[in-house]
């Protein structure tokens, strides 16, 4: 996948991190998801151009040679559509300011195709 595509889903997965550490959160999504970030971590950090994209990445264009099993694949796909789901509302919310709104369509954008792109794999 690209790195472009695996920025989306490891920011969607740190969501997942975070909240599964929050009490009555889910520790096992948290772990697994925590456990994906780090095999993209490593997968940036054997990348022959590491650090010449965005914040240490590779080129966003660049591949990242990143596996999912089928069960990793559906979870992923899951909180893709999670994600989706609360920053579609988000870009519909009238109260909030319109670069808001706008941002939150991006990610909206950002993730459909994510998840477009994973699908068809």
């Amino acid at each position: 996948m690209t790195v472009a595509t695996w920025l989306v889903i490891d920011a969607t997965l740190d969501t997942v991190v975070w909240a599964g550490a929050l009490p009555g959160g889910d520790a096992a999504s948290g772990e697994l998801a925590r456990m994906l970030c780090e095999r993209g971590a490593a997968a940036c950090a054997a990348h022959p151009r590491r650090g010449e994209g965005p914040v240490g990445w590779p080129p966003v264009d660049d591949e990242l040679d990143i596996e999912l099993d089928d069960e990793e694949l559906a979870f992923v796909l899951h909180r893709l559509d999670e994600a989706l789901g609360s920053a579609r509302s988000l870009a519909e919310a009238e109260h909030l300011p319109p670069s808001v709104r706008a941002e939150q369509r991006r990610s909206v954008e950002l993730l459909v195709d994510t998840r477009a792109w994973l699908a068809a794999e």
